[in-house]
């Protein structure tokens, strides 16, 4: 009696706790970001949005209270991520026939087989992903791969090192799934030598990276046989094809070049094999075989900037590229990019990731790009962002902005702001991120001053690091008065390098294509 008292007790203080106010939903939203969460690795830059999810870390928040434990086991998405091989995969069972998300990252037992054959009709989402020598049974993995029925299979990743598979690498066209897969939207192949023998009519995003030569005296895949596959896929909006040394495979003559018509592609990245000999002459061709909106983000790399009369044809090529005023250059990462795009909503862009930009030599060669070509003559609108060590590279050279005489908008890191703003006549509206090391704004003020009578800067827009000084962010506001326009934001510093990143304002990225890329 006393023991069911104190129990009634309990479940009324923990109703008076403000957390368990909250609608189930909202406490399921919140049981959803305890998970452990991890990215499924990709190539870059392919855009492969999925996550893998660790339930395991709920298991304390089941015994803190009943109507906890009650709400957590009633959302059977908070159980339906299975990672076979690691820790929690025998969680799954409080999923309730909710659609499931496998992923296989150890070896595929006969008991993994015969479970996710079970699971067929539940199984949205299947990530074979290995980076070691951990999948032992091939052949049982071939053998699901072909008679697994994916009726109801949403998004594949399959990305095994073709070294390890002496079966697979003899095979040209294999078919997946039973020869089903009418509801894949997903598809990435990763170090496979073949190519799927079916067709996906609703396949909406395909990757085929880092594809391995052939065995010798055995014939491989060629580029025909790849365009007939994407034929078979109308729909697509999204195309990686990453390190493919697509220059050593048989191309089809221009008599029988068949050519593919992709009308709804929203972003292309073609980055070849680092053994290509003619990266220039292989992007024009698959560009002249695929048909492609001008609305499409166009990924190229890598490129040489020794091949500058190479770059300039290729830029020249693309349909669209007369009407580009957009340019982003980014030589301060990983790697080095340069991108160009049309001004206005909804146009594609061209982004060109170059093999190295580390000299004054190669920056000579850029100044040559960027000065002689046409596509770059009428640049309006400029996003720079360089490391000091690019900086020191380019001090010899005419200023940048001169490089682009209809410049009206710029973007550019501090401190080297206030400098080459004032190097743009036309320049009418000027944006600045502001890191909180920075300790005055005194030569951006006096920047804006020095212009007000002759070619005065017309709007300003500033974002500041949130540990920005009072005082500094004070005479920051007070750079109100030299302008007709000015926007101030806070940056989310969250997952940025403060020392590396350099985000402008949203209204000049946000229509950027989002590439994935990471350290490699």
């Amino acid at each position: 009696m006393f023991l069911e008292g104190a129990s009634i007790t309990n479940a009324l203080c923990n109703s008076l706790v403000p957390i368990n106010r909250l609608p189930p939903e909202l406490l399921t939203y919140i049981f959803a970001l305890i998970r452990e969460e991890s990215p499924v690795p990709a190539q870059t830059p392919v855009r492969w949005p999925f996550r893998r999810y660790q339930a395991h870390a709920l298991e304390p928040a089941l015994i803190v209270c009943r109507r906890w434990r009650d709400i957590a086991l009633a959302a059977p998405v908070l159980w339906n991520s299975v990672a076979w091989g690691r820790s929690g995969y025998q969680l799954w069972s409080r999923s309730f026939g909710a659609a499931l998300s496998v992923h296989i990252v150890s070896q595929f037992s006969a008991a993994m087989h015969e479970w996710c054959t079970n699971m067929e009709s539940q199984i949205r989402e299947l990530h074979i992903d290995t980076l070691d020598n951990g999948i032992r049974d091939f052949d049982r993995l071939l053998s699901f791969l072909h008679h697994f029925s994916g009726e109801q299979l949403e998004h594949c990743k399959i990305d095994i090192p073709a070294a390890l598979l002496p079966t697979w690498s003899r095979l040209i066209h294999f078919p997946l799934f039973f020869n089903a897969g009418d509801k894949l939207r997903s598809l990435y192949l990763g170090s496979l030598t073949f190519l799927p023998g079916n067709i996906f009519p609703a396949l909406r995003r395909f990757a085929l990276c880092n594809v391995p030569q052939a065995a010798p005296h055995y014939r491989s895949w060629d580029v025909t046989d790849l365009l007939i596959f994407l034929a078979g896929s109308p729909l697509l909006e999204e195309l990686y094809i990453c390190r493919v040394a697509l220059q050593t495979r048989a191309w089809p003559t221009t008599t029988g070049l068949r050519n593919v018509e992709l009308s709804n592609l929203r972003y292309f990245a073609l980055d070849v094999s680092d053994v290509e000999l003619h990266v220039v002459a292989t992007i024009r061709k698959m560009t002249t075989a695929i048909r492609m909106p001008s609305s499409c983000h166009r990924h190229f790399a890598p490129l040489a900037l020794s091949g500058v009369d190479d770059i300039d044809a290729l830029l020249t090529a693309v349909p669209g590229t007369k009407a580009l005023t957009r340019l982003r250059l980014n030589f301060s990462q990983e790697r080095d990019i340069l991108q160009i795009a049309p001004s206005g909503p909804g146009q594609g862009s061209i982004s060109l990731f170059l093999t190295s930009v580390c000299s004054e030599e190669d920056w000579n060669v850029l100044y040559a790009l960027c000065t002689l070509s046409r596509v770059f003559a009428e640049i309006e609108e400029l996003w720079v962002s360089l490391d000091h060590y690019n900086w020191s590279n380019i001090r010899t050279l005419p200023p940048l902005l001169s490089w682009f005489p209809k410049i009206s908008g710029l973007a550019v890191a501090y401190p080297r702001a206030p400098r080459v703003a004032a190097a743009c006549p036309q320049l009418k509206t000027f944006c600045i991120n502001l890191p909180a090391q920075v300790m005055n704004v005194r030569a951006i003020a006096q920047m804006l001053k020095s212009r007000a009578e002759t070619c005065p800067i017309r709007r300003v827009v500033i974002g500041h690091d949130p540990g920005l000084e009072w005082d500094v962010l004070a005479e920051v506001f007070a750079l109100d008065e030299h302008v007709e326009e000015f926007v101030i934001e806070e940056l989310d510093m969250r997952g940025l390098s403060r020392q590396r990143a350099f985000v402008p304002p949203a209204e000049l990225h946000d229509d950027w294509p989002r590439w994935t890329y990471k350290r490699e």
